[in-house]
């Protein structure tokens, strides 16, 4: 032990806010503002100890592993902005911020808005998540999976592979960069390409897809729906 900064109570280690600074990098600032919303964060509760206020450094430093700017704890809930969302599934910031405009009609947990971020409870946003892709999965188009694994498509080919009655879908994909690109391609006599797609690929992209068409949004709303 070292000083008035850290005391022993009761087998426990107790810091100041001066300590708390100094072995985890934050200003006093910030430690003092995150103190004073504890009703709302989670914050550990302190104790006053010869007109000192300290708290214990062990429930200091796990609560501060589950708290930043992306996530926190809010009445014992742990919420997350959509930058976290975004960084543990993957999906893109645009598509997380459509799911939630379109609340009112997929069933997207509502928000909180804490300072300037808005965040969502994190066990909530993920069963809804499990059952909007089993949604989008639902509607797909049946794929045809018989033929030879590597034979070469067109892109008529293809479309009709996955099912689609022509390809102006897979078009749309590709100008979207939702499709794969082409196993082969050739110049034609016009100097326009024409792609070629193996069975296995196009089929190893129907068993990554998860939209056909938005499920989730009503008649008349534009958009893509899927992820």
């Amino acid at each position: 032990m070292r000083g008035p900064d850290r005391r022993e109570l009761n087998g426990r280690v107790l810091v100041t806010r001066n300590e708390l600074a100094r072995i985890s990098g934050e200003r006093e600032h910030t430690l003092y503002k995150w103190w004073a919303a504890r009703a709302r964060n989670g914050h550990p509760d302190g104790i006053t100890l010869d007109g000192r206020l300290y708290v214990d450094e062990q429930q200091w430093l796990e609560w501060r592993a589950g708290h930043s700017a992306y996530r926190r704890v809010l009445d014992g809930r742990v919420v997350v902005s959509r930058t976290e969302l975004a960084r543990v599934t993957g999906q893109p910031i645009s598509t997380l911020a459509q799911w939630y405009g379109e609340r009112a009609h997929n069933g997207h947990p509502e928000g909180i808005k804490l300072g300037r971020q808005l965040y969502v409870d994190e066990q909530q946003w993920h069963a809804w998540h499990r059952e909007h892709t089993a949604a989008l999965k639902a509607g797909l188009s049946e794929i045809d999976r018989g033929g030879d694994p590597d034979e070469l498509l067109t892109i008529s080919q293809a479309a009709r592979l996955l099912g689609y009655a022509d390809t102006s879908t897979l078009t749309s994909y590709r100008g979207r960069g939702q499709f794969v690109e082409p196993d082969h391609t050739e110049e034609l006599p016009s100097a326009r390409p024409r792609r070629y797609w193996k069975r296995r690929t196009l089929w190893a992209f129907a068993d990554q897809r998860t939209w056909s068409r938005p499920l989730d949004r009503p008649a008349g709303v534009p958009g893509v729906g899927g992820t």
